[in-house]
């Protein structure tokens, strides 16, 4: 059985998912070795292509599924919420 993990998490970032953002995410993302996608509504984006993400066109307190699916799933979520959180330390 895979392991699999779901968040909400909200674009903090005053330009939102731009693709400087993205690729922040997208660094992080691929660190994991489960597979991880953004939805937003019935937009779905893998969390490791930078262009992926960049159709999602989030502006600033968009919310977005984050989901996990892998041996380190529940890592991801957890990292990568906070990461939201805290815009990836990006304007």
């Amino acid at each position: 059985m895979t392991d699999r993990h779901e968040a909400t998490v909200t674009i903090t970032n005053e330009r939102g998912l731009h693709l400087h953002v993205a690729g922040l995410v997208s660094k992080r993302a691929a660190s994991y070795q489960s597979e991880i996608t953004l939805i937003n509504r019935d937009i779905k984006a893998n969390a490791k292509s930078i262009m992926s993400l960049a159709l999602l066109a989030a502006p600033k307190t968009t919310k977005l599924t984050l989901i996990a699916v892998g041996p380190d799933s529940e890592q991801a979520v957890n990292e990568l919420v906070e990461a939201f959180a805290d815009g990836f330390g990006a304007p």
